[in-house]
């Protein structure tokens, strides 16, 4: 995230835990959402993107990056212990018994998914929008063009694989003495 904040691309959300080296580095300052009652999406990065023309051009791109993302999500859905060893492997300073605590967590904010993963539930945007203007963090709502599930939809016209996991059901993982 440092490195995207200073190649000028705007963050509003990032995931909660974990990466508190992002924290420490003083680059980006948190706020805790729910204070002000806001609901984000996760694993959303809202990007300084204002000219869709500019979106446009890499289309493509964008797209098949969503797939790839997406088709992540599902297989650590279905395969939890290998996305906690190729976390481990990769080098996480944390351990296996906190990142198998941390997939547990996540998989159970993405799944179910009932329109699909990745797809943004239009009643918690109205929601947010509700909550940001009543408390003053935005006057007005945003444009009918501030979202858009152009992208998602098109990356998961690519996906064969269970984009809904409607059957999933957050597992039990006991919390490990040092995560280990």
């Amino acid at each position: 995230m440092p490195v995207a904040l200073k190649q000028g691309v705007g963050v509003l959300a990032m995931k909660t835990f974990g990466d508190s080296y992002i924290l420490k580095s003083n680059t980006v300052q948190p706020i805790e959402a729910l204070h002000y009652g806001l609901t984000l999406p996760v694993s959303v990065v809202i990007t300084g993107i204002d000219n869709t023309q500019v979106l446009d051009q890499a289309f493509d791109v964008a797209v098949r990056f969503l797939r790839a993302s997406l088709r992540g999500w599902i297989y650590c859905r279905d395969h939890q212990a290998d996305c906690v060893q190729y976390t481990t492997d990769a080098g996480s300073q944390l351990g296996a018994g906190h990142q198998k605590w941390m997939m547990n967590q996540i998989n159970g904010l993405v799944w179910p998914s009932p329109n699909g993963v990745g797809v943004l539930d239009q009643a918690i945007w109205d929601q947010t929008v509700k909550i940001a203007k009543n408390a003053g963090v935005i006057k007005n709502d945003p444009s009918p063009d501030a979202s858009t599930m152009d992208l998602v939809t098109e990356a998961l016209k690519g996906i064969t694989d269970d984009t809904k996991g409607a059957d999933y059901k957050v597992g039990e993982v006991q919390v490990t003495p040092g995560g280990n």
